[in-house]
């Protein structure tokens, strides 16, 4: 009977800054005042690709902000995002599993004309992989450690 174990291969954190820039249309009205920006990431794609480890994926920005008229409008910009690192080790024969999770840091924004937003943001993340590895010999269970 071939007997398997997941055995951890990686454990690696990540952070990066991305920054958006947003331009907007000339029927939308121009910025007076913005009162809220917050991101939203949608899941991590994980990947190995030989060297390095890592994960992508998008992040959502949605902007809430004054015009001249005295109304309030929101828009929403896309961004995407990669975090990796470098992985010197193996994985067997076997497929890696690799969980990610990614947290958004310091988000920062600025009108840098009428109708033109600077969105900067901290974004960290760690990553932890997984192997499958044969092991050698058949384990055996025991209720009753005293028993051995």
């Amino acid at each position: 009977m071939n007997q398997t174990a997941m055995i951890p291969i990686c454990d690696k954190n990540a952070a990066a800054d991305f920054t958006a820039e947003l331009s907007m249309p000339d029927y939308q009205p121009e910025v007076r005042r913005l009162l809220r920006v917050g991101v939203t990431l949608t899941p991590p794609e994980p990947f190995f690709d030989g060297s390095r480890v890592g994960m992508s994926g998008e992040a959502v920005y949605d902007i809430l902000y004054a015009a001249g008229d005295g109304e309030l409008y929101s828009t929403k910009t896309t961004e995407s995002y990669e975090l990796s690192e470098a992985f010197k080790g193996s994985f067997g024969d076997g497929e890696p599993v690799l969980l990610c999770d990614v947290t958004p840091e310091s988000l920062t924004s600025r009108v840098t004309a009428p109708r033109k937003l600077s969105i900067k943001c901290r974004l960290r993340g760690r990553m932890r992989g997984f192997a499958e590895i044969p092991i050698a010999e058949e384990l055996t269970y025991v209720d009753d450690p005293s028993s051995v």
